[in-house]
């Protein structure tokens, strides 16, 4: 007698279904613990938070540019550099505008949220909200 293999039981596609929807469920998120409103301002928390220390940094960029650079304007010289040290000053207002912003949303976003932000992004973010007010401060005494 020879003896036959046994074939594995083929699984039907309502079972494959099944077993899907089995570990879709176990592995699916569990809602968020915060609220919607929440998520969004400490979303616009970040976002000026980082569109603050951009502008910081392209300032500090066109400074070091026109402070260590020659001929930054081209043909235009003096005037160039005026017009480059324009830019450079509307990015300090814009950073200082958009770091106030910043500053204002964070007693907000410890209000609204359940679990609190760490210790260590609230210094930051507050430090960069205040960074760009003192660089316009300084730079009033200095002129």
């Amino acid at each position: 007698m020879s003896k036959r293999k046994k074939t594995p039981k083929r699984i039907s596609k309502r079972t494959f279904a099944q077993i899907a929807t089995v570990q879709s469920r176990a592995s699916s998120v569990p809602p968020p613990a915060e609220s919607r409103a929440a998520e969004a301002v400490t979303i616009g928390w970040m976002l000026s938070m980082m569109a603050t220390i951009f502008c910081l940094v392209v300032y500090a960029i066109v400074r070091a540019v026109i402070a260590f650079g020659s001929g930054v304007a081209g043909d235009g010289g003096a005037v160039g550099a005026d017009a480059v040290m324009f830019y450079a000053d509307l990015l300090l207002f814009t950073a200082m505008t958009v770091g106030i912003f910043s500053l204002l949303l964070v007693p907000i976003v410890f209000r609204l949220r359940r679990q609190k932000p760490p210790r260590g992004v609230t210094r930051v973010a507050i430090t960069v909200g205040v960074l760009p007010v003192l660089l316009v401060i300084v730079r009033a005494i200095v002129r």
